[in-house]
C-alpha cells in the first residue's frame, strides 16, 4: 500500500480510501512502470479525485516514481487546482526531487550498516595506534618504547599517553624510546 507522507485537502476517510486504492490508480501505475506521469487536465483523464473538504477539484496532477537501485520505493504525487499547472520544467524538477528522495531512502536504509563500519574503523585505528607505540617491560624498572612508522602529531600524543600509562603500570624508573622504526 502506498501511504501519504503529506496531504492536504482530504478528510481522514478520503485519505484512507486514496491510500487503499492507490495501487489501482495513477500512483500505482507510476510505482509499477517507474515512469513519471503528468496529467495536465484531470477532467479529460479517467483518474479523477475530488478534494471535498476544500470544495476544490483537482485539475492537474503529476506523479514521479521514487527509485532506489532501480526499484520503486514510493511515488511523489503533486496536484493542482489549475489545469495545465505542471510544465515540463516542473516535471523535470519533480523527477529530480523524487530521485533525491530515492538517494535519501538508500542512505537511511544503510545508515546502521555505515555506523557499524565507522565504529569498526575507529576500533582498528585505535589498534593501529597501540601497535605503532608498544611498551615492552624489560624488567628491573626498565621499559622499552619502540616507535614504528611516520610520527604524526596524533600518533606522538598517543605514544606519550601510552608511555606514561605504561611507566606507571610497570613502575619503570627508566624508559628507552627507540626511534629506529621512524623514517627520517
Amino acid at each position: 500500500t502506498l501511504r501519504f507522507a503529506y496531504a492536504s485537502g482530504f478528510s481522514e476517510d478520503e485519505r484512507s480510501e486514496l491510500e487503499r486504492s492507490a495501487m489501482t490508480r495513477l500512483p500505482g501505475q507510476v510505482f509499477r512502470d517507474k515512469q513519471t506521469i503528468m496529467v495536465p487536465d484531470v477532467e479529460a483523464h479517467h483518474d479523477r479525485i475530488i478534494a471535498k473538504s476544500h470544495d476544490r477539484r483537482v485539475q492537474s496532477r503529476l506523479h514521479a516514481p521514487i527509485l532506489y537501485r532501480g526499484e520503486s520505493v514510493g511515488v511523489l504525487a503533486l496536484a493542482s487546482s489549475k489545469k495545465f499547472h505542471f510544465t515540463h520544467a516542473k516535471m523535470r524538477l519533480a523527477s529530480f526531487i523524487a530521485q533525491m528522495a530515492g538517494v535519501v531512502y538508500g542512505n537511511l536504509l544503510h545508515l546502521d550498516e555505515l555506523d557499524e563500519q565507522l565504529n569498526t574503523i575507529r576500533a582498528q585505528r585505535e589498534e593501529i595506534l597501540d601497535l605503532s607505540a608498544p611498551a615492552l617491560n624489560l624488567g628491573r624498572g626498565m621499559l622499552l618504547l619502540p616507535l614504528i612508522g611516520q610520527l604524526t602529531p596524533e600518533k606522538a600524543a598517543h605514544a606519550q599517553e601510552h608511555a606514561l600509562r605504561s611507566i606507571i603500570k610497570y613502575r619503570a624508573k627508566t624508559a628507552i624510546i627507540d626511534l629506529t622504526g621512524v623514517p627520517a
